[in-house]
């Protein structure tokens, strides 16, 4: 029997969460009865992903969500924090929490997602976790991420506490750290992959094929016989790069002969998609949703002729799979602007900075995309067997 603890956060996106759901989710239909999962969850609820058909779900006390708190990663930064005495007791009270949850689930498997190569809001108190489970519980420690990132004493906290790294990406989606992380980053990842090479994993893309069999039909029904291309526009599921949702609106009332599907994500506040609303109202060849579940993702985007979006783990792993015309939009960060730069080669595609995009720029790269093919590399299918790869390590961790 595994018993598996999965701890993660969601605030205001939905990639870890929907990585850690299709992990669970995996997890449990191979295994069946023979495992246990409980979901630690920190962060804000969702109710997008149903984590509980397949898990005992709870959810941490104190959801705070300060954005760029950590984004320095300056050990001093982290000290004034936690010396804050309300933070003390809110940190004493998680801890308490989760203890008691585990003592009473008795796991032999524990994994952290993101963490130890990268950080949110309450990772800080993830080692303290881990030295309760490592002296007390006894269980083995893997560390489960879409990518690599950087954050404090990444090195210190593998050699200290992990069994072994499932890194959820084809080890050539990895290697961008050598040309966007800063220098102190890139040698600690270079001394971890020198150090603890047997016991890290690339398994490939954590992915589902969740596209629909009626695709051309329900194409057919969007356009309704009076466009020529279908359009699909959407940020992910973060609040992030509004505009390009406004500058795919203002491209529709240029192009009216395309129709543009458009998701502004379900992160999206009251207000803001109110105003979203009011842009698009006359414009006949848009159709603007704030929600589009990950099933119904798939099928749009499966079913589009041009893909406009960011660069987000999931995203660029579904164009990649279906080999789909987009434009990129990344948004600042090092893992999306080097995923954006090596999807290019495998995808028909045009990046665009933020900072660039305007409605002239975008009708002229959709024009370029549907014109004509760029050559590209293959794209490898073993890229996307992350599930049974990770079932495999999972089944030979426990065995250990």
């Amino acid at each position: 029997m595994i018993k598996l603890v999965f701890y993660f956060s969601h605030y205001n996106t939905l990639g870890h969460s929907t990585r850690v759901f299709s992990l669970v989710k995996g997890l449990k239909e191979y295994f069946g009865k023979n495992i246990k999962i409980l979901v630690l969850q920190s962060g804000k609820k969702q109710n997008i992903l149903p984590f509980g058909r397949y898990a005992k779900v709870d959810i941490m006390p104190y959801a705070i969500d300060k954005k760029g708190l950590f984004i320095e990663q300056k050990e001093s930064i982290y000290n004034k924090f936690i010396e804050n005495s309300k933070v003390k007791v809110m940190l004493k009270e998680r801890l308490r929490f989760m203890k008691k949850k585990i003592k009473t689930f008795q796991p032999n498997l524990f994994i952290s997602e993101y963490f130890p190569f990268g950080q949110e809001f309450w990772t800080f108190e993830l080692p303290y976790l881990l030295e309760y489970l490592k002296n007390e519980i006894g269980c083995k420690i893997v560390a489960s991420s879409g990518y690599l990132n950087y954050s404090n004493f990444t090195y210190e906290n593998i050699k200290k506490y992990y069994d072994y790294l499932l890194i959820h990406s084809p080890k050539v989606f990895c290697q961008g750290y050598l040309k966007y992380l800063h220098k102190k980053a890139v040698i600690e990842l270079d001394n971890v992959f020198d150090d603890f090479s047997d016991k890290i994993s690339f398994t490939g893309f954590i992915f589902n094929d969740n596209q629909r069999k009626a695709v051309i039909s329900q194409k057919n029904k969007l356009l309704k016989n009076k466009y020529e291309k279908l359009i699909l526009v959407s940020r992910g599921g973060g609040i992030v790069n509004k505009k390009i949702i406004l500058t795919a609106l203002l491209t529709a009332k240029r192009n009216k002969n395309l129709f543009f599907l458009v998701s502004t994500g379900p992160a999206t506040t009251v207000n803001e998609f109110r105003q979203y609303k009011k842009i698009a109202k006359k414009i006949k060849n848009a159709k603007l949703k704030k929600v589009i579940n990950p099933r119904e993702f798939d099928f749009y985007l499966k079913a589009c002729d041009l893909s406009v979006n960011m660069s987000g783990y999931n995203t660029i792993a579904r164009l990649l799979y279906y080999r789909k015309k987009t434009i990129i939009v990344p948004y600042y960060t090092s893992e999306q602007r080097w995923r954006a730069d090596l999807a290019k080669n495998y995808i028909p595609s045009e990046i665009i900075l933020r900072k660039e995009l305007n409605p002239t720029n975008l009708e002229e790269a959709i024009a370029n995309l549907l014109k004509g093919s760029k050559k590209t590399l293959k794209v490898k299918q073993s890229w996307f067997k992350g599930m049974p790869n990770t079932i495999d390590k999972i089944k030979w961790i426990v065995q250990q």
